[in-house]
């Protein structure tokens, strides 16, 4: 019995099942979204573009209308001038009828992305069988597509699905972009990884809030990974100082300050305390009984892919704490 388990033709078949079921699971969401409609902000956000496409046809004029949106955003609302400016670029730009493209990209953003995440972590990094990775990232992005909170926001409105999830998945791109330098052996994907790993940290940083934090705060854990491994050469800090930039033009924004005179402010240690307080009480909504179900199942996968690796980490409790901080902010 042993045996049959641990060879690589079972694994395979899982992994087929396991992609099988992703795909199962997406088919409906694709089907439904034919009927997606526009709404609300895709219409305030998307109106200069359409215009200019409208008039002269030209891309150059969208994408500098799409930025004059963002700008407009940026001085009198909130300082996430990159969700803006993706935003502004709504698929309403052409006609109505491409609005079923809205649940194409949000679904394929979040499925590639967290493919290219688990493939840097467990093949590139941890050495795992490809059929191992294809079982991890299957399973995990269809519990998180079928479990999503709110998929009307998330798959269906273009404007809500920019601004969270595919800003999400750009920060799940720059983790294992900057993870994967590190088993990357040519220079010239070391440059390419960079820059790519720079255009991200403009889009995080420019993003939404809970994401921009959250990506700093990864970004910065990973960059303090390496100076603590020894790798102290100045252009691998580069994608820290852009993200630290993107973001503080991002907090600094008027339009921001003027929003925020709107609210009344708190103090920053009981901020803290009470994101916490919400974290733990949403975490017990989220944690259902089938997501419980699909970890004890990725439980022995997960195992396998610990047992080829010859990483050794002796500090496991921090995962622990760093996650429940992530959730937290």
């Amino acid at each position: 019995m042993q045996k049959i388990w641990d060879s690589k033709y079972t694994y395979r078949i899982i992994a087929l099942g396991a992609i099988a079921l992703l795909i199962i699971g997406v088919i409906p969401l694709l089907i439904v979204g034919q009927y997606a409609h526009p709404c609300a902000d895709d219409y305030t956000y998307g109106i200069y573009p359409f215009s200019a496409w409208k008039e002269n046809g030209s891309l150059v004029q969208v994408l500098y209308w799409a930025a004059h949106q963002a700008k407009i955003m940026y001085d009198t609302w909130q300082g996430t001038f990159a969700s803006a400016f993706l935003m502004a670029l709504t698929p309403i730009i052409w006609g109505e009828e491409y609005y079923f493209l809205t649940p194409i990209i949000m679904l394929v953003m979040t499925i590639v992305s967290h493919f290219c995440l688990f493939y840097v972590i467990l093949v590139k990094e941890l050495n795992t069988s490809k059929s191992i990775w294809c079982i991890i990232s299957s399973i995990v992005t269809f519990v998180m597509i079928e479990s999503m909170h709110s998929p009307v926001n998330a798959y269906f409105w273009y404007i809500g699905g920019m601004h969270y999830l595919f800003m999400h998945g750009c920060m799940i791109l720059l983790f294992a972009a900057i993870i994967h330098t590190e088993s990357s052996s040519k220079r010239w994907k070391d440059v390419l990884l960079y820059v790519a790993a720079c255009i991200l940290c403009v889009a995080c940083g420019g993003s939404n809030y809970s994401t921009a934090l959250t990506g700093l705060l990864g970004l910065i854990f990973l960059v303090a990974l390496k100076w603590f491994l020894g790798q102290r050469r100045a252009w691998k800090f580069i994608p820290l100082a852009v993200y630290i930039v993107a973001f503080y033009k991002n907090v600094t924004a008027y339009g921001i300050t003027y929003r925020q005179a709107n609210f009344t402010q708190s103090d920053p240690i009981k901020a803290v305390i009470d994101s916490f307080i919400q974290c733990f009480h949403w975490s017990g909504q989220w944690m259902s009984i089938p997501i419980c179900l699909f970890m004890l199942f990725l439980i022995p996968f997960f195992w396998k892919a610990a047992q080829n690796s010859k990483f050794k980490f002796g500090v496991p409790a921090l995962v622990s704490i760093l996650s429940i901080c992530v959730v937290a902010c």
